[in-house]
């Protein structure tokens, strides 16, 4: 399984794409974006 995978599922975020994801000895950061290129109304999704 790729990290970008285990991260998104850890996190169960939906609709972003991860980036990138730093790792320090206290704290993990993760950069993530939106999937879409337009924000959208919960109905028009």
């Amino acid at each position: 399984m790729h990290a970008n995978s285990l991260v998104k599922q850890l996190l169960d975020v939906k609709g972003v794409i991860v980036n990138d994801i730093f790792i320090s000895k206290d704290e993990i950061v993760v950069d993530v974006k939106l999937a879409r290129s337009k924000l959208a109304c919960p109905p028009c999704c």
